[in-house]
């Protein structure tokens, strides 16, 4: 019961710390290249980190497999990303595979301004990226957001990895760059 306890304070602790690097209010222009830990506003179900003594950076990773698919999620708004119509997103994130039977996507979501439907489903293999089982490999996905109106103003970017087989991945250091 009292680790249980001690993870629940320590989640918390960290949301907070997320939180709070989230109000900053020294921001005036639209940001164009979003990290981890950095705009935590944007960042959802954090819920599926996990201490790793091997993560890339830091302490914390996202553990994805059956019983949680999906890693943390950045849902970008793209009118809060530039005025000016972008041409080019650029995302990559590190993973570390432990089986051959896992599935690793980096993937691009692009949704209507509720939230509730996906326009479009873009996403790329990790394992397209030379992954070695139980080392840290750099997947890139790069999308032309000229195409199919992808960079319609109205639109949000959710930005996720995912698996959903029995063996884990991990996922550590998403980046994701814009260009307009």
């Amino acid at each position: 019961m009292n680790q249980k306890i001690t993870t629940l304070l320590n989640y918390a602790f960290i949301i907070l710390v997320l939180f709070s690097a989230g109000c900053s209010s020294e921001q005036t222009q639209p940001k164009m290249s979003f990290g981890c830990n950095i705009e935590t506003i944007y960042w959802k179900n954090l819920s599926v980190s996990y201490k790793f003594p091997n993560a890339h950076s830091g302490n914390y990773v996202s553990k994805l497999n059956k019983d949680s698919p999906y890693s943390a999620a950045l849902d970008l708004p793209v009118r809060e990303i530039s005025s000016k119509p972008l041409k080019r997103a650029k995302i990559t994130a590190w993973f570390m595979c432990t089986s051959n039977a896992s599935v690793q996507n980096l993937v691009c979501d692009i949704r209507d301004s509720s939230m509730q439907n996906s326009v479009e489903w873009i996403g790329v293999d990790a394992a397209d990226f030379s992954i070695e089982l139980n080392k840290w490999s750099k997947a890139e996905l790069i999308i032309d957001l000229t195409k199919n109106n992808r960079n319609n103003l109205s639109y949000v970017y959710r930005i996720y990895a995912f698996n959903d087989k029995d063996d884990p991945v991990y996922v550590d250091d998403f980046d994701v760059s814009f260009e307009d």
